[in-house]
């Protein structure tokens, strides 16, 4: 351990001591480096703990410190010293590097503290059972193992393999086309995850499958003398080629730190550079707890319930934090979001705080791969891949991929629900990828809609959801947005106030950038769905091209059926192109296909935008380079597609909607379908009326959209009026429930849990409620542990309009006083209530409740368990209560 670490070797030792960046100022003292150059190291970096700690490993392995030993003892020596006390990690480090450089444990080590003498270990058995296999062994376990694939389910059983995840393999859609190999995979992928999953369990599951030969041949490799020949000798070769730099990274880094990584230098529609991206963190554990609640709460039988079908939400996760985690195993990172909320925003910020070394330093290549170009996606190899650069990349950085195993890669899958279901089985790369079947030990990053994550969840070790602009962030943003007329943005905010149903889409970045314009350009008007937003966004966005080509005066434009009369048919060509392409999942043409599909002749219309509905992208073939187009965003191409089957006959949007109602592709196509028929057509209400579909919120949002009320009525009638919503939505989603609620004119069952309604959500809900007071006849508060004030305040007002409430429920809410006589003065008169339950609230303010319960005529049974009520209190609750009254002080 007395070798020299070379400058080469930063990335390494960075790696290996990150998780001590919070003292690397201790540590650059160790080294020797004086105090004011690591100040100069604060300053310069900001603060950043990552810069700072990289920076310090930089100035001492360019001997700019008193210390001439750069050497892994010194290093050791500085982690165990008194100031940095990580004798833990120390020790670690150096049994890595003793495994991987093969360092022969003897005297002189021992006598330094650096490693166990061998005759500690009392056996050669005990030696061989120290062999730990890991992700990086499986290529190598595959290799040797598919002679026997198709014992994958015995060997599985052998190593004690749940037997519900061998039923999960056997019935996972994407590996069935791989058979026997792409389940013996996904076995060893699930087994080396686990915890100790050593050689010596792998080598005895063999021979109970009776495959004793292989055993002892794979015994031989993992013998104590031989293993580190047969694995760690390719950890080694990876050791040396990983400093070897890529031609490639110099591209990138220049191609993300200039652009746009779509290649777009002009943006339309326009939007602002924010500095806020909220992000929150989904963990295993929540699913578990959400999948244990919901089975609970159906469990009990006691209502219907619509509910929402993802997990709880975590703990909320800093941006610079998206990557930063401790994980043993590959790193898989899920990034999802509904439409347009910013998914591919947060990945190009990925790329550039890469390319200015801001972020992410250990990785030197970081490679985004937009699953909608047509070249990209159908790339097979690293190879294939590669070719998308042109000649920005030799063989040689293919090799060192190869050889590196894709150690020190960041791939960025971007719009992981844009690749067609073809494309993601285990055998094609990207999904290859993802599953470690390539490149085993790269880092992968996905964004996606939450519906196509379903078969890759399992693979990744951290899930996380963009939530969208906050209240503040959207009042913010559209003041930035209006900073040359501060009064448009004023009125826009106060006029959103009043026009909730608007207002619930604005958190979504692209919604809110489209309100703003439209806002801006059409004398101040507001839609009132979100088909409406789309709408009028096309509309201006055609009025601006022909103006900027004209430079004439405005053409008169109200509907999308106007603009393609003014344009002979061309948006419905442009429609009709969107949902084809749609259902063959290619999102993208070539400038050949719009040509003959619009029928330009002139060589100068040849470069055609599709009146500002298209961008174009430039992108890299073997031949040379290659120009497609696609529209400006996901969501206008599925607006233009849902115009599409607007325009088919009714036999035909028949047969078009049987076919594609549950498909998850298309839930924006039929959700902007509905807003733009508002459900006139008879095979759509046919459709809608007669498909047991009520229970899926998104079925909800296209009732909205189309401002159905029959189809209210329906939802009412299929869920027995019962709503439960069990984990926070969005405030689009809170309006929708409330418009179902208050337009199917039937009484509803609301529970609502877990703190899912946040302020705005709440506020969205009660625009429709107040509105209809006989909306709710029970509503059950649990778990409600983050209720503010605009939120008791919101609530109160609910309560207040419902004249026909009859159960009311608030348990385990932990209410200040304050919060419980606001809801107490609510409650006070409702004439029908038969059942109040306020539970495990620790106290209660007895003179506010009792109060209210002498206004409670019909009260029947009163639930106060749980909140430290004294024998006085009791005394008066019974006294303001009627005899018939059951009151319950105890569990």
């Amino acid at each position: 351990m007395d070798r020299t670490i070379s400058f080469d070797e930063i990335q390494d030792v960075f790696r290996l001591i990150r998780s001590v960046k919070d003292k690397w100022e201790s540590i650059g003292a160790g080294f020797g480096i004086d105090p004011s150059t690591l100040s100069k190291v604060k300053e310069d970096e900001h603060d950043v703990k990552d810069k700072c700690l990289y920076a310090t490993l930089n100035i001492w392995l360019h001997g700019k410190s008193s210390s001439n030993f750069h050497s892994w003892r010194t290093l050791l020596k500085v982690l165990k010293s008194e100031d940095v006390n990580e004798g833990t990690l120390a020790e670690s480090i150096m049994a890595k590097k003793a495994g991987k450089t093969g360092f022969q444990r003897g005297p002189s080590l021992v006598r330094c503290g650096l490693t166990t003498p061998n005759h500690e270990l009392s056996s050669h058995e005990e030696q061989r059972s120290a062999v730990i296999l890991t992700l990086n062994h499986l290529p190598f376990l595959l290799e040797h193992l598919e002679c026997v694939a198709s014992k994958w389910k015995q060997i599985g059983v052998y190593l004690n393999i749940p037997q519900g995840h061998l039923d999960n393999i056997i019935s996972t859609p994407t590996l069935l086309s791989g058979g026997p190999v792409s389940f013996l995979h996904e076995l060893l992928t699930y087994w080396l995850r686990q915890s100790n999953p050593n050689a010596d369990k792998l080598l005895t599951a063999l021979k109970k499958t009776g495959e004793h030969q292989l055993s002892c041949t794979l015994k031989k490799f993992f013998d104590l003398g031989n293993h580190n020949a047969a694995i760690n000798n390719a950890s080694h070769s990876v050791m040396k080629t990983s400093l070897e730099p890529y031609l490639l990274e110099q591209y990138v880094r220049s191609l993300y730190k200039n652009q746009t990584i779509d290649g777009q230098q002009h943006q339309w529609p326009p939007t602002l550079e924010v500095e806020y991206i909220n992000l929150v963190l989904i963990t295993q554990e929540n699913v578990l707890q959400h999948a244990h609640q919901k089975a609970l709460i159906q469990k009990s039988g006691d209502i219907t319930f619509i509910t929402e079908q993802d997990e709880f939400r975590g703990k909320c996760l800093a941006f610079e934090d998206i990557m930063n985690y401790e994980c043993n195993r590959k790193k898989v990172i899920i990034i999802e979001g509904c439409p347009g909320i910013g998914k591919t925003t947060l990945a190009s910020k990925l790329c550039q705080e890469w390319s200015e070394k801001r972020q992410m330093l250990e990785f030197k290549l970081l490679l985004y791969i937009p699953l909608r170009s047509p070249l990209m996606r159908t790339a097979q190899s690293i190879d294939e891949l590669l070719e998308y650069y042109g000649d920005n990349y030799t063989s040689n950085d293919v090799l060192l991929i190869k050889k590196n195993q894709g150690r020190d890669v960041v791939f960025i899958l971007d719009g992981w629900d844009e690749l067609r279901p073809s494309c993601r089985s285990i055998d094609m790369f990207f999904p290859g990828l993802i599953y470690g079947k390539f490149l085993p030990e790269s880092t992968i990053v996905v964004t996606s809609r939450p519906g196509a994550t379903i078969d890759i969840r399992r693979h990744a070790n951290r899930i996380v959801e963009i939530l969208g602009f906050t209240e503040d962030q959207i009042k913010q943003y559209i003041m930035s947005y209006f900073k040359t007329n501060e009064k448009a943005g004023q009125k826009l905010v106060e006029d959103l106030k009043s026009y909730p149903n608007v207002a619930s889409t604005c958190y979504v970045a692209i919604n809110l950038t489209i309100v703003c314009y439209v806002y801006h350009v059409s004398d101040h008007q507001l839609p009132s769905t979100l088909t409406e937003v789309y709408e009028l966004f096309i509309i201006h966005t055609l009025k601006r091209h022909f103006k900027r080509l004209s430079d004439s005066n405005e053409i008169d434009l109200e509907t999308i059926g106007d603009c393609d009369k003014s344009v002979n048919g061309i948006i419905k060509v442009l429609a009709n192109m969107a949902l084809k392409s749609l259902q063959n999942n290619d999102l993208s043409f070539t400038k050949q296909e719009l040509i003959n599909a619009v029928g330009v002749v002139d060589e100068e219309e040849a470069l055609f935008d599709g009146f500002g509905l298209l961008k174009n992208v430039i992108a890299f073939e073997k031949s040379g380079t290659k120009s497609y187009y696609h529209f400006l965003h996901l969501t206008i191409h599925e607006f233009l597609a849902a115009y599409s089957v607007s325009l088919m006959t009714d036999t035909n949007r028949w047969d078009w909607l049987t076919k594609y109602l549950r498909d998850e592709r298309f839930e924006m196509v039929l959700k902007f379908y509905c807003g733009m028929d508002k459900f006139q057509s008879h095979s759509t209400r046919i459709l809608f009326s007669t498909q047991n579909i009520y229970g899926v919120p998104f079925t909800l949002e296209c009732i909205y959209e189309g401002q159905w009320r029959d189809g209210c009525k329906n939802v009412a009638k299929q869920t027995s009026s019962s709503l439960s919503i069990v984990r926070p939505i969005q405030p689009y989603r809170a309006l929708v429930y409330g418009y179902i609620m208050a337009t199917s004119e039937s009484q509803w069952e609301l529970h609502w849990c877990n703190n899912a309604f946040g302020e705005q959500e709440l506020r969205c809900l009660r625009r429709y409620l107040v509105c209809a007071p006989l909306t709710l006849a029970k509503i059950v508060l649990i778990n409600n542990t983050a209720l503010s004030s605009n939120i008791i305040d919101s609530l109160s007002e609910i309560l207040k309009s419902q004249k026909e409430l009859t159960y009311v429920a608030i348990n385990n809410c932990h209410l200040h006083d304050s919060f419980v006589k606001e809801i107490c003065r609510s409650i006070r008169g409702l004439q029908f209530i038969q059942v109040l339950e306020i539970v495990k609230n620790d106290k209660l303010p007895i003179k506010d409740l009792c109060a209210m319960l002498h206004t409670l005529p019909s009260l029947q049974q009163l639930k106060l368990y749980g909140n430290n009520i004294d024998k006085v209190g009791q005394d008066e609750v019974m006294f303001a209560v009627s005899e018939e009254t059951e009151v319950i002080f105890h569990c």
